[in-house]
């Protein structure tokens, strides 16, 4: 997927449901998540920023009937909307009850000759304050944090882009020999038709392949490509990159291995069984 493509209001109209399932930019995006990290922690950083915007009421309400509609569907981002709210909650009772003063125990001292009454807010009352600015400053640090995170990545990326440029014609030459392929979904529960495809043409001489796995692997793992019930290729003790929500296994491939056809992967080592991603190979005649 091209980078320029992926800028923040591309990013927040996914997050708010309006990238459709059909549409030519959300499987890249689903794949891309599983595959970079740093892709990853801004689109993160993108929902921590529309939470903000939610609680703090500055959604217009084509936004505000997106999140809720959309947006708040997975229950761990109802879990960070409940905790926002408690925060704020906790942190507005606290500055009340300094502004009003203490109504319970009260430490006071009297003198008959004077008269007078002295009134000290309660122990209770200053924990009580303590706690909830220490909540709100730990809370603010954390999203400043999220945020210079996300500087640092697309600086990260501007600098990787510009490194790129004078290598472009030894890049050219060096991808031309590898193809990539995403593997995804597993099963077949999409139909032959729309299995994911790789074309090997001439001069092709590795398939990298990067299969989404949806447990993090305990420990190394194998992998074998077969086409029907001939294995063609095999590998042990592979091990996989652990992202959120799961692994991402990368294995490179001899293109001259791979059989033209409906080909499969199988994951052995996930602690459940085997794991069977499907696929279709194309060659030049």
């Amino acid at each position: 997927m091209d980078d320029q493509l992926i800028d923040e209001e591309t990013i927040r109209s996914y997050l708010l449901g309006r990238i459709k399932a059909e549409n030519k930019l959300s499987v890249p995006f689903d794949e891309r998540m599983l595959a970079d990290p740093e892709f990853s922690l801004l689109i993160d950083v993108i929902a921590d920023e529309i939470l903000e915007e939610y609680v703090d009421g500055v959604l217009t309400a084509a936004d505000v009937e997106a999140v809720e509609g959309h947006f708040l569907l997975p229950p761990e981002r109802q879990r960070k909307l409940r905790e926002m709210r408690l925060i704020r909650r906790h942190i507005a009772g606290a500055v009340a009850e300094e502004a009003t003063g203490p109504d319970e125990t009260q430490t006071r001292g009297s003198s008959r000759q004077r008269g007078w009454v002295v009134t000290f807010p309660s122990v209770r009352a200053w924990a009580e304050i303590a706690a909830g600015l220490t909540l709100a400053v730990c809370t603010i640090y954390f999203w400043n944090q999220r945020r210079e995170l996300s500087l640092v990545v697309k600086q990260n990326r501007q600098e990787l882009a510009q490194l790129k440029q004078p290598q472009a014609g030894t890049a050219a030459a060096e991808h031309a020999a590898v193809v990539m392929m995403n593997l995804i979904v597993p099963g077949l529960s999409r139909g032959e038709q729309a299995l994911p495809q790789v074309h090997l043409a001439a001069g092709v001489a590795t398939l990298h392949m990067s299969v989404a796995l949806t447990a993090q692997p305990t420990g190394p793992l194998s992998v074998r490509l077969q086409q029907r019930d001939a294995v063609v290729w095999a590998r042990n003790g592979v091990e996989a990159r652990p992202v959120t929500g799961g692994a991402v296994l990368s294995v490179d491939v001899p293109a001259l291995a791979v059989p033209e056809g409906t080909c499969k992967v199988i994951v052995t080592g996930l602690g459940h069984g085997e794991v069977t991603y499907w696929f279709r190979v194309a060659r030049d005649h």
